[in-house]
Order: C-alpha cells, then sequence, then structure tokens
C-alpha cells in the first residue's frame, strides 16, 4: 500500500503559501486606497489561514498513515470508555468480541475516525494541536510539533485568531484576537500589538513594526512557511 508523504505535504503547502504570497505582492503594487489595501490583507491572511487548516489536517493523516501504532491505541481506549458507560455492553463485548486493526489503515479510514463528519481535523488553537498530537502520533512525528518554541505556538493561535474575526466579525472573537495579539511571547516577532486594542485586522496586517521591514502580513507568512517546514 503506498504511504502518504509527509514530505509531498509541506511541499504541497509551500507551493501553495507562494502563490498567494506572489499574488499578494502583484495586487498591492496596483491598490490605490488604503481601504482596498486594507481589505486585501485581511483576504490574503484569510486564504493563507485556511490553507494552513487543510495542510495540518493533511499533515496529521499523513503521518498516522505512516504509523498508526498511536492513533490505534486511541481508537481502542476510546471505544474502551464508551463500553465502560455501559455494563451490559461491556460484557458482550469482553465475551464474544475482539478489536482488530488493519497493519495499515487509509486515508479514508483515518478521516473518517478522525472526524466522522468527513470534514477536514480541524484545531482551535495551539493546545488543542500539541493534544491531537500526543493523543493521535507516535513519538518520532509528534515531537516537531510539540518541540516547537513558545513565541512560534503562540504566532499560530494568532493567524488563528485573526482569521476567525475576519470570517465571522463578531465581538468574542474581536477580543480572542486581542488576547492573543497581546501575549508576551509575541514580544520579539513583531506581531505583538501596541497599548491600544486592534480594532481593524487589515490594519493590524499593514503596519511595519520597527525593526522589520517587512509588514505583520508577510511576517506571518514567512511563519507559515518555516512553522510548516519545521513539524
Amino acid at each position: 500500500m503506498r504511504k502518504i508523504k509527509p514530505d509531498d505535504v509541506r511541499a504541497d503547502f509551500d507551493a501553495l503559501i507562494l502563490d498567494i504570497e506572489g499574488f499578494y505582492d502583484a495586487a498591492v503594487r496596483s491598490v490605490v486606497t488604503e481601504k482596498d489595501q486594507t481589505l486585501l490583507a485581511e483576504s490574503t491572511l484569510l486564504s493563507c489561514a485556511v490553507l494552513w487548516e487543510g495542510f495540518l489536517s493533511d499533515l496529521f493523516i499523513a503521518y498516522i498513515n505512516r504509523d498508526p501504532a498511536q492513533f490505534k491505541r486511541h481508537l481502542e481506549n476510546a471505544l474502551g470508555v464508551q463500553l465502560k458507560e455501559n455494563a451490559k455492553t461491556m460484557s458482550i463485548y469482553e465475551k464474544f468480541c475482539k478489536l482488530t486493526f488493519p497493519q495499515h489503515m487509509t486515508k479514508a479510514d483515518i478521516q473518517e475516525l478522525a472526524d466522522a463528519q468527513g470534514y477536514n481535523v480541524t484545531f482551535r488553537n495551539f493546545a488543542v494541536i500539541e493534544s491531537k498530537a500526543n493523543q493521535w502520533l507516535t513519538a518520532r512525528h509528534k515531537r516537531q510539533i510539540i518541540g516547537l518554541t513558545a513565541p512560534q505556538k503562540v504566532t499560530v493561535d494568532a493567524w488563528i485568531a485573526i482569521r476567525n474575526h475576519i470570517a465571522h466579525r463578531s465581538k468574542s472573537s474581536l477580543d480572542r484576537m486581542n488576547i492573543v495579539l497581546n501575549d508576551g511571547a509575541l514580544a520579539t516577532t513583531g506581531l505583538k500589538r501596541g497599548v491600544n486594542r486592534v480594532k481593524r485586522a487589515g490594519f493590524y496586517l499593514k503596519a511595519r513594526p520597527p525593526p522589520n521591514d517587512n509588514s505583520r502580513l508577510k511576517i506571518f507568512i514567512d511563519n507559515m512557511r518555516n512553522i510548516a517546514a519545521a513539524i
């Protein structure tokens, strides 16, 4: 059975991000008004963050496809928890059933078991990413994920929070975005907001925090590429 290569997943993501960045670089030169530049920055970050969601889902599935040992243990434990909630069902299972897994699990099987609805596996913040890595991935595959630095982990939380606010425009998403962007771990990244709350994501993304020559949008894109390559 041909297995998914994590390196191919990373390469595909990197190529797509570069395409978006190239489009942004070309488009921003022809966009004159501040309003249009703000919208362009927001739509670009949103596109990149959506690609990240798909990339991370594909990467987890690729890792499990390569070595499903820990995922199988997770499924067995999950089944055990369900069975213990009903003594009769547990008794029937112990007397007459035996749980067996195929040596290799297909992408379709992994996708269905990770998310019964058949959607991409999504993670609302880095803490959930770490939790699922510990539950589903073997030590050699989760090592790169849990080994990211604190600034890198908060940077992931930041672009997720910005993506959610751009998508939903709710007060709660705005509050969450401002909480994350005020995290001290971002102090050395150029991504930490100032004293004032961010009211419009696009203005924040267009800004060029000293001593950086790049906008925050570009800093996020660089971080996405570097973090994806690292995990």
